[in-house]
């Protein structure tokens, strides 16, 4: 069915793109055979070859380190270092020390790039994070109100995560090139309108899209289009750039990209072939829905019959899908899902695949015009179900780039997961390295350059074309990712084409005798050979893995990891990338005729400072392949191209069994190795070994800066996860109760360990001894410690003599337990060493109890060390201390407390997030009698209180953060400091939870069927624990709700810190159309129930409504004479007819809105010669008529045609029915008419007698 909903058009340029050179000319063999082009592969089934596919499960891994920053901001005139360097002003006219007053715009400078920290802050202080700028800065919008504006700048100022605070300047958003055009048109200097992208702000609404559309309207361009991620002007005065530049509504400013257009033997090279003869003869595409855009397409070319789905014009500049001119969008398309109709030896990659086009060609002057975003199209796309995007096109003159078309791919990636989208590398290689064209230069696509082919007069198999595109980009990240066959590559030829591309290449005819296939080179070419490449990868790990919505980074990491290093082993480089794309090697890897395992993993989410830890025993001998990739948040609109587009920073870390580390992207002669910084700038991470050593091998990826990331890694070795165990000392693994010890005083010694692999261990023991004096301290034989799981032990000793003693923790004493790292193996993570150092008894520090009275006993005293503060009564706590002379004289005690330190659980020491102040009632120093004398000891109160916690502050108190506190103090003989006391007193502050909840967006709520309705719910946490909270919401009639970015109608949050709350967005689905429901007006109930994860006492109910909105849509269908369907327009069947013949044809007309619809059906003939009638309704007139159709109801139309008697044989009639409720709301039926002559036989019965 034909189907017209009111059309979203929004504009874009886009851009016209050649195919490579088809020269004869051209080093290599005359002919290259099958044989050259694969390598031998066993063959197994399908089933036998997806075991060797095993999901991993990693263990936490240590803390890491956040990236070390540079501390410099990149404007796209220059860096500075805000807080010792002059910022790079621009010229006077673009140059705003007040710019904040106007725009609400400044830039923030972490300390360190930890966003979840930042997070907290956006949402208490009404921030909106709008762009990232590197290095760890954000771009963020005051709040409105001045006074709310002024609080945000100075809390910010002095908060001790925010390193500075900027004003952007109005040039810092404007490309140089514009500005410099600006300026001349400003000082008289007339010339020519320009084109100009512009990235609007993410905090717009719809309608201030429309009022920015307005605006820029009303400067006098020719013409403008707006969505939420680009607004296209063409057209305009260049002195109005300085306008832009001074808009708050606008992130960047920058000119218009023009737009470039960048299978027999690709089969074979690509190895899809092997694949399927050897392994999975089913993988072809079955169940796959795809999207191309591209030039247009040759609907009706056998190749695509049954499959296409529907040509969009929506994106288009005209409403022709017709591949009129080059032919380019056919061949493509034949490339990656042609089934090899006209001539099988010339069948696609997916051939099974059905898919959707969007043309991008204005027929008439052969230009490439895109309208709209590439996010908007995207998502298009991905709502009818798409899930791989083949992009053969690129801008021109722009190598290297990030320009807003990459960044809006990525921001679409990003928020999209499940969604890969490819783009050819372009065909500028003659022109050095940094040629690759944008969009390709986005970081979350994969892009493809060109290979050779070996055919005849071109250069041999195993190149990389001269023409394909070379890397890096401008900011030095490797790029193409992969390359694919490119070079006179066969396939599918356009009828309508006027200027084929290419010559033919088979024997196979149109029904007007041109060829159906044609020859082309190019990186367009070799895109879609990767392409459909990625549709049998996506349909591999549907049918075998069970994963419905393959995620685009598990996707792009098994197509990397397999990738072929060609020519000299020396990837990555500028020129492959990560080598040629190799299905065989990607899913069913081998080496030689064994078959290799592959490990893969998506389901984790790394924190800044966090990693995860995969163990594996691998078999060095046959090699070994690690791929991690992630979709990275997009990168900055308005920084200097050579500064990095990065913003979530993963690590990539592999452990060798001698200990050996090896890091992600540090290669040499194709292979990892060691040494070398952490990788920086890109989102694939690889390390790689040929033949190497064999064992347990560690794996780590960590979080080195940004926000929480998910990621996909892909491991492909001979070898099996391997559940090792591993006991490992950690920070203050050895810990004694008091830092300076008295000599024979009653200690508390304890230590704790992990085991940080996944496998229990054996029995170990463990032993704690005194280096110094040679004594064990404490022996136990422990039993198996589960992996990923900690341990401990505790004692009391007494120390003797004074001075220095070295104390040693050994685990797995006696070597029972088999480690990667122990005294044998790897790195020795088994010991951990402590000196103390053991003073004379001359001084000490008695704690009384909480009743304030001296304590009695051991037990009394550690418990008079402890104090326990109910946050949600006191901020404070008091401790009453006793100072004693145990000394044989007089003497001046000093006396000192440390600051308040957080106690972690590893038993390391951290600044405390609040302030916490302490007060001692008396002052040192204190003149002190020998002991027993009348002033021998001192009594004095030590108060510690939380001074950032405020019990009435409003509108939530601020409680103190829960946690275990610690201060030292230490009272020391002014005459002899090594005579000393310390004493270590803790503060636990307990948990409060708590909730609250509340709905925005809600007013006025509407969506029309089909599509959805978006309100947020927020949490707030007033208590002071990091809370987990859940949310689950639900309509009566079960209407489909999701939450956030997921697709679950419940969520759990991460943990919310103190006052810190979080917006979720609710996304209720108003089920699509049948039968004429649900009507419009309709209204359903929606509620949201909100839960504390570890309270189950902490639950609140939200309530709102939804109304069905107005859906003004209808479809039609067309039969031919003989009840057959004639399909779409542009894919209409013919139908024979006869001289003299009266035939009707049958169209049926649907209302598939939801309210009454008016329409209005006319018939044009292309020879009005031919009598013609139109009935609809019992109503009939010569060629239009009008009628309303109630929601869910049809109506039948007849078209009556009567074929004059005096037609010749050959002579057609294309019968055009338009059927339009406006004029942008239309659907065109069509059906040619064709007079053949046809035998007429005669049946003559016996003569009569």
């Amino acid at each position: 069915m034909s189907r017209a909903s009111a059309p979203f058009l929004l504009v874009f340029l886009m851009l016209t793109m050649s195919l490579g050179s088809l020269s004869n000319g051209g080093v290599g063999n005359p002919e290259t055979s099958v044989s050259q082009l694969s390598e031998s592969t066993p063959q197994w089934t399908a089933e036998q070859a997806a075991l060797q596919w095993d999901s991993s499960s990693p263990n936490d891994g240590p803390l890491v380190p956040l990236t070390e920053s540079s501390h410099q901001i990149h404007t796209i005139l220059g860096s500075f270092d805000p807080t010792s360097e002059l910022p790079p002003l621009p010229p006077e006219a673009y140059r705003d020390h007040f710019d904040i007053d106007n725009t609400r715009f400044a830039i923030v400078q972490l300390v360190e790039h930890d966003y979840t920290i930042f997070e907290e802050l956006l949402t208490r202080l009404g921030l909106v994070d709008l762009d990232y700028i590197p290095d760890d800065c954000y771009l963020v919008r005051l709040p409105a109100d001045s006074t709310a504006a002024l609080s945000a700048i100075e809390e910010l100022s002095n908060h001790p995560s925010i390193r500075a605070v900027v004003v952007q300047h109005p040039g810092w958003r404007i490309h140089p090139d514009l500005m410099q055009i600006s300026l001349d048109a400003l000082s008289g200097v007339s010339g020519p309108a320009i084109d100009v992208d512009v990235t609007p702000a993410g905090d717009l609404s719809v309608e201030q899209i429309g009022e920015l559309r307005e605006h820029l309207t009303s400067t006098g361009a020719e013409e403008v289009r707006c969505d939420a991620w680009l607004c296209q002007v063409k057209g305009i005065d260049p002195a109005w750039m300085i306008v832009l530049a001074n808009d708050g509504r606008i992130l960047f400013s920058e000119p218009s990209s023009n737009l470039v257009l960048a299978n027999d033997y690709a089969r074979n090279i690509a190895r899809v072939d092997e694949v399927v003869n050897n392994h999975n003869s089913g993988l072809d595409g079955t169940g796959e829905v795809a999207a191309i855009s591209d030039s247009g397409l040759d609907s009706d070319h056998g190749d695509f019959t049954g499959r296409l789905l529907t040509i969009y014009n929506t994106f288009g500049p005209d409403n022709s899908g017709a591949d009129t001119n080059t032919g380019h969008g056919t061949h493509v398309a034949g490339i990656m899902l042609g089934d090899g109709s006209g001539d099988s030896t010339y069948q696609g990659m997916a051939p099974a695949t059905t898919f959707q086009f969007y043309q991008l060609e204005h027929d008439q002057s052969g230009q490439l015009a895109r309208w709209g975003s590439l996010y908007d199209m995207f998502r298009h796309s991905r709502q009818q179900s798409a899930g791989v995007h083949s992009n053969s096109w690129g801008a021109e003159n722009m190598g290297g780039q990030y320009t807003s078309d990459s960044r809006s791919a990525d921001a679409f990636m990003d928020d999209y997961g499940d969604y890969t989208v490819l783009f050819a590398a372009g065909n500028d290689g003659a022109s050095g390295q940094t040629t690759v064209s944008p969009p390709s230069t986005a970081k979350n696509v994969l892009t493809v350059g060109a290979s050779t082919t070996g055919r005849p007069f071109t250069a041999s198999v195993g190149q990389v074309a001269s023409f394909s595109s070379r890397g890096n980009t401008l900011d030095g990240r490797i790029k193409p990712d992969i390359v694919s066959p490119g070079v006179q590559i066969c396939s599918a030829r356009a009828e309508e084409a006027q200027y084929p591309a290419g010559p033919s290449c088979s024997n196979a005819r149109h029904g007007n005798n041109d060829p159906m296939y044609m020859k082309a080179d190019g990186t367009s070419a070799a895109t879609p050979v990767a392409a459909g490449a990625t549709v049998l990868v996506r349909q591999f790990l549907r049918n075998y893995m069970n994963l419905n919505q393959p995620r685009s980074d598990l996707v792009r990491a098994i197509i990397i990891n397999g990738a072929k290093d060609i020519g000299s082993a020396d990837i990555p480089n500028s020129d492959e990338g990560w080598g040629q794309i190799d299905l065989q090697r990607s899913i069913y890897p081998t080496s030689g005729i064994l078959a290799l395992n592959t490990f893969f993993d998506y389901n984790q989410t790394l924190t800044p400072g966090y990693s995860y830890l995969y163990t594996y025993g691998i078999d060095g001998a046959y090699g070994f392949s690690v791929t991690l990739v992630w979709n990275d948040r997009e990168g900055s609109s308005s920084a200097s191209q050579s500064s990095p587009r990065l913003v979530n920073n993963l690590n990539l870390l592999v452990t060798a069994p001698d200990g050996m580390t090896y890091k992600g992207n540090i290669f040499s002669n194709g292979f990892s190795t060691s040494g070398g910084a952490y990788d920086s700038l890109n989102n694939v991470e690889r390390v790689k070994f040929g033949s190497t050593q064999s064992g347990n091998w560690t794996i780590q990826v960590s979080n080195a800066g940004g926000n929480s990331q998910d990621y996909a890694i892909v491991i492909t070795a001979m070898g099996n996860e391997n559940p090792v165990s591993d006991l490992a000392t950690v920070s203050s693994s050895l810990w004694v109760s008091t830092n300076e010890p008295l000599e024979s005083e009653t200690l508390i010694i304890g230590a704790n360990w992990v085991n940080q692999a996944p496998s229990t261990t054996a029995p170990y023991d463990v032993k704690v001894e005194d280096l110094t004096t040679g004594v064990i301290l404490y022996n136990v034989s422990k039993n198996g410690l589960a992996g990923g799981s900690s341990d401990s032990l505790v004692f009391t000793h007494a120390f003797t003599p004074t001075g220095f003693h070295d104390l040693r923790l050994t685990l797995d004493v006696y070597d029972t337990v088999d480690e990667p790292n122990d005294f044998t193996s790897g790195v020795n993570n088994n010991v951990y060493n402590l000196q103390i150092n053991v003073s004379a008894i001359g001084v000490r520090i008695t704690p009384y109890t909480e009743a304030g009275s001296p304590p009695v006993g051991e037990t009394e005293l550690e418990a008079a060390k402890i104090r326990h503060i109910d946050p949600s009564l006191d901020d404070s706590i008091t401790f009453r201390l006793k100072i004693s002379n145990e000394g044989t004289s007089n003497e001046s005690v000093d006396f000192r407390v440390t600051p308040v330190q957080l106690l972690r659980n590893d038993g390391m020491l951290d600044p405390p997030a609040d302030d916490w102040l302490k007060f001692l009632s008396i002052q040192p120093f204190y003149q002190l009698d020998e002991m027993g004398g009348a002033n021998s000891e001192i009594v004095l109160d030590l108060t510690l209180r939380d001074d950032t916690a405020d019990l009435g502050a409003t509108p939530y108190p601020l409680y103190a953060l829960p946690g275990t506190y610690v201060v030292d103090l230490t009272a020391w003989y002014r005459s002899s400091p090594v005579v000393s006391h310390t004493v270590r007193l803790t503060i636990i502050v307990d948990d409060i939870d708590g909730m609250i909840t509340s709905l925005a967006g809600v007013s006025g709520l509407t969506a029309v069927p089909g599509e959805e309705a978006t309100f947020s719910v927020s949490v707030m946490n007033p208590g002071n624990s990091p809370s987990v909270y859940n949310i689950s919401c639900e309509t009566p009639n079960r209407w489909t709700i999701s939450l956030g970015d997921g697709n679950s109608s419940s969520i759990t949050l991460e943990p919310l810190a103190r006052l810190q709350y979080l917006s979720v967005a609710v996304r209720v689905m108003v089920p699509s159309m049948s039968g004429g429901e649900p009507a419009a007006g309709i209204v359903e109930d929606i509620t949201c129930i909100t839960s504390h994860a570890t309270n189950p006492a902490l639950t609140q109910t939200d309530s709102s409504t939804v109304t069905v909105a107005v859906l003004e849509e209808f479809g039609t269908d067309l039969y031919s004479s003989n009840g057959v369907p004639v399909g779409a327009a542009g894919n209409a069947l013919d139908e024979a007819v006869n001289n003299g013949q009266d035939l009707n044809l049958s169209l049926i007309v649907s209302n598939l809105g939801n309210v009454p619809i008016a329409l209005n059906v006319k018939v044009t003939p292309s020879n009005p010669n031919w009598p013609l009638a139109l009935f609809c309704n019992d109503v009939q007139d010569d060629n239009t008529l009008s009628f309303s159709i109630e929601r869910g109801e049809s109506t039948d139309c007849r078209i009556q045609v009567i074929v004059p008697p005096e037609v010749s044989n050959g002579d057609s009639n294309t019968i055009n029915i338009r059927i339009q409720y406006s004029l942008t709301n239309f659907i065109i039926n069509r059906s040619e008419l064709k007079v053949e002559e046809r035998p007429e036989l005669v049946l003559l019965g016996p003569p009569l007698d």
